[in-house]
C-alpha cells in the first residue's frame, strides 16, 4: 500500500521501551516458576515409608481332594487300626499329588507340620484327610518297597520332624543313596494316624504324609537375634577373573540375621553412610568390613527383582534383590547389590531409597553392556522409600506466579491486538480522505498523488 506523505501512524499504547520491561516481566516470571518448582522437587528429602513384605499367592486351578472317600476308606480310632496301611487311600493321594507343585500347595494353604500341628491331628484325625501339608525332618528309617510286581518302588520313611515330633511318609521320589540323619523336606497330603517300627525296632505312632517328591534339605540355622562374626570366614570375594557368585557359606546366615535381628544387634545412626572413598576401600580389601553395619544414603533404585532361593538353612523362600546407584559414587563403581530377606512391596526402578546394610562380600557380575564388574555386595536390615510431603505455601506461590504469568500474557495480547487495530483504523481513514479529495478536487488529488 502507497504511503501517504505526513501521514503518521497513531501512537502505541506502549512504546518499544515499555513492551520490552513488559516482555523482560514476563521472562521473569517464569524463571522465578520454573525456580520454584525446580527447588521444591523431590531431592530424596522427605517421609521415610518402609517398604514392607507382601505375600503373593498364585493363581492355580486345584484338583478336587475326595475328602469324604478318604473319610470312609480309612481307620485309626484304634491301635491296631493304625498298624494297617490301606492301599487304595494311598494310591489316590499319590495320583493326586503327582499333579500338584509347589504354586498349588502355596494355594492350598499348607500347614507346616511341627510339634503343635502333630498334637491336632492326634487329637482329631478326621479334619485332617487330604489337608496340605509341609514336612521338614531328619531320616530315622528309611525302606524302599514295591507295592506289587508291576507297581513302581515307593519310599516309605520316618522322620524327626523339625519342631519337634515324629512323622511318617510314602513318597514316590527320594534322594539316592539316603542314610538316616540326612535332611529332607517335602509337601503331601495327610492321611491317617499310622504306627510303624522305628530305628530300634520300638513302634513310633505319628501322622502319615503322602507326597510324589522329598528333596534335599540342610539343617536349620535357627533364629539369629545377633551376629555372629565367626559365621563369615569362610566367606571368599569374587575377583573379575573368579566369580564365584552369592551361593556361599554365609550368606543364609547373614539373611537370617537381617530378619531375626534384635533391636539392639546393631547401631545403625552409628553406623558409617557408604560413600565413594569408602566403597573404594571395601573393594580394595573387603575382609576388614566383612559383616560390618553401614547406612546407605539417599540413593536410586537401578533394578528390582525377586528371586526364589533354593532349599536353605534360613527357611527363606524368596529375597529381594536391589542393584542401587548413587550420583556421589565413583563412576567405576556405579552400583552396589542388595538382598533383602522376602518380598518387599512399594519398590521401583527409579525411586529414592535409603537403607540399613550389613557387607557380604565383593560379587562380580556382568553389566548389561557385556563387561564383567565387581561391586560389593550388602544385606538389607531395612530399606526405606520417600514420599516427598506437599509445601502449601510452595503451591500457592506456584498458582500465584501461573496465574500472574497468564495475566501477563492476556494483557499482552490485548495491547498488541489494539495497536493493530488502530492502525487498519489508520489506514482506512487515509484510503477514505485520499478518494474525497480526488472526488472534491481533482487537481490537489493528482498533485498528492504525486
Amino acid at each position: 500500500m502507497r504511503k501517504f506523505k505526513g501521514a503518521q501512524a497513531p501512537r502505541s499504547g506502549l512504546s518499544g521501551g515499555e513492551k520490552v520491561r513488559l516482555g523482560l516481566m514476563l521472562v521473569g516470571i517464569i524463571v522465578i516458576g520454573a525456580s520454584l518448582f525446580y527447588a521444591n522437587a523431590p531431592r530424596g528429602e522427605g517421609q521415610a515409608v518402609v517398604a514392607e513384605p507382601v505375600e503373593i499367592v498364585a493363581r492355580v486351578e486345584l484338583p478336587t481332594i475326595p475328602v469324604d472317600a478318604l473319610r470312609a476308606g480309612v481307620e485309626d480310632s484304634t491301635p491296631a487300626q493304625r498298624v494297617r496301611l490301606e492301599r487304595a487311600p494311598v494310591a489316590t493321594l499319590l495320583g493326586l499329588a503327582r499333579q500338584l507343585t509347589p504354586a498349588h500347595f502355596e494355594a492350598l494353604d499348607a500347614r507346616a507340620l511341627d510339634a503343635a500341628t502333630i498334637e491336632e491331628i492326634r487329637a482329631d484325625p478326621n479334619p485332617w484327610r487330604g489337608r496340605a501339608v509341609t514336612v521338614r525332618g531328619q531320616v530315622l528309617v528309611h525302606k524302599e518297597l514295591r507295592p506289587d510286581a508291576l507297581a513302581a518302588p515307593e519310599h516309605h520313611l520316618t522322620l524327626a520332624v523339625e519342631g519337634g515330633g515324629t512323622a511318617h511318609a510314602v513318597v514316590l521320589s527320594a534322594p539316592t543313596p539316603l542314610e538316616p540323619g540326612d535332611w529332607l523336606r517335602l509337601s503331601g497330603l495327610f492321611l491317617k494316624l499310622y504306627s510303624n517300627e522305628g530305628p530300634a525296632g520300638e513302634w513310633i505312632e505319628a501322622p502319615l504324609v503322602v507326597s510324589s517328591r522329598a528333596e534335599p534339605s540342610v539343617a536349620p540355622i535357627g533364629p539369629r537375634p545377633y551376629h555372629d562374626p565367626d559365621r563369615l570366614d569362610l566367606v571368599i570375594d569374587d575377583g573379575l577373573q573368579r566369580p564365584l557368585g552369592l551361593d556361599v557359606p554365609g550368606r543364609f546366615e547373614l539373611l537370617a540375621h537381617a530378619r531375626d535381628a534384635a533391636p539392639d544387634a546393631h547401631d545403625f545412626s552409628a553406623a558409617l553412610e557408604l560413600d565413594r572413598d569408602l566403597l573404594g576401600r571395601i573393594l580394595e580389601d573387603p575382609q576388614p568390613y566383612r559383616g560390618a553395619a553401614f547406612r546407605l544414603g539417599t540413593s536410586r533404585i537401578e533394578v528390582v527383582r525377586h528371586l526364589a532361593l533354593p532349599e536353605n538353612g534360613a527357611r527363606l523362600d524368596t529375597v529381594t534383590e536391589l542393584w542401587i546407584a548413587n550420583t556421589g559414587w565413583d563412576r567405576a563403581l556405579p552400583v552396589i547389590g542388595v538382598q533383602v530377606p522376602g518380598r518387599l512391596a512399594g519398590l521401583a526402578k527409579g525411586q529414592l531409597i535409603k537403607g540399613e546394610l550389613q557387607f557380604f562380600k565383593n560379587y562380580a557380575f556382568d553389566s548389561g553392556v557385556g563387561t564383567r564388574r565387581v561391586a560389593p555386595f550388602f544385606v538389607g536390615h531395612s530399606i526405606e522409600r520417600f514420599e516427598v510431603p506437599t509445601n502449601p505455601v510452595m503451591r500457592q506461590v506456584l498458582y500465584a506466579v501461573a496465574i500472574l504469568t497468564g495475566l501477563m500474557v492476556t494483557i499482552l495480547a490485548v495491547l498488541v491486538r489494539r495497536d493493530r487495530r488502530r492502525a487498519e483504523v489508520f489506514e482506512r481513514q487515509q484510503v477514505e480522505r485520499r478518494q474525497r479529495r480526488r472526488t472534491s478536487d481533482p487537481a490537489a488529488g493528482l498533485a498528492e498523488g504525486r
